[in-house]
């Protein structure tokens, strides 16, 4: 699936209300545990990060979810900075 097509999946995912956790699930077409299994994280620590609590950046969590959605680092930074922004509001 070309880039376009998993940023056109997240975008739809987080029109109709879902997460962004749970949009990047279903872009990545499996569960962020079976994410973080593949890639020697945790599962706790991907949700942090995508949850955009406070001092859980985790560089290597989002260059891996980058990695394996072929989309740019600064789309996926940009969407959990909203995320944060949200959680603040």
């Amino acid at each position: 699936m070309p880039e376009h097509e998993k940023i056109k999946v997240i975008e739809a995912a987080l029109a109709i209300g879902f997460s962004l956790s749970e949009a990047i699930q279903r872009a990545l077409g499996r569960s962020l545990t079976a994410f973080a299994s593949a890639h020697g994280f945790r599962q706790n620590e991907v949700s942090m990060c995508l949850a955009a609590y406070e001092g859980r950046v985790y560089p290597q969590i989002r260059d891996a979810i980058c990695s394996d959605l072929e989309i740019p680092r600064e789309y996926l930074d940009r969407l959990i900075a909203d995320e944060a922004r949200r959680r603040v509001a």
